[in-house]
């Protein structure tokens, strides 16, 4: 008797060992499962607010470059207003154009060598167009700032 209770305490064991095994084994399926559903969700959820704050950055670039273009087209506006410029263009005095407008800007180019966070407007150089949208040539372009190879008029 003593070796048939060994034994059937033995297939206990063994079976409660074999269940233990078998639920740990669920238990662990499950929860990688479970890891594997939340990594999904989270990378998602990242991957959204990454993609929501990347258009409110775009749409405020956007918004910044349209103040940006509305300004100079004021300034543009302004600057062909000018008396001395709109009489140096009717006149067709192109000797006094560069030079009144060297005055006009000088605002504008000295704003180049500062350092300016903001949208503010600044020039390298400037350049008037005739009637035809040919670039009128400055009597001494170094003043009004030097143009590169590739951005001078043919």
């Amino acid at each position: 008797m003593i070796s048939a209770s060994r034994s059937s305490k033995r297939r206990v064991r063994s079976f409660r060992t074999k269940l233990l095994v078998a639920m740990m084994l669920v238990v662990s399926g499950l929860m990688a499962f479970a890891l594997y559903l939340a990594q999904r969700h989270v990378t998602a959820a990242a991957q959204h607010d990454l993609q929501q704050d990347f258009q409110a950055e775009l749409s405020s670039l956007d918004k910044v470059q349209e103040l940006r273009n509305a300004a100079l087209a004021e300034r543009c506006g302004t600057l062909a207003s000018r008396p001395r410029i709109h009489a140096a263009l009717e006149d067709n005095a192109l000797d006094l154009l560069y030079p009144s407008a060297k005055d006009e800007l000088r605002d504008l180019m000295e704003n180049e060598s500062s350092q300016h966070t903001g949208p503010s407007l600044h020039a390298k150089f400037y350049r008037f167009l005739n009637a035809a949208g040919a670039v009128m040539s400055p009597p001494n372009p170094k003043n009004i700032g030097q143009l590169s190879q590739a951005r001078k008029p043919n």
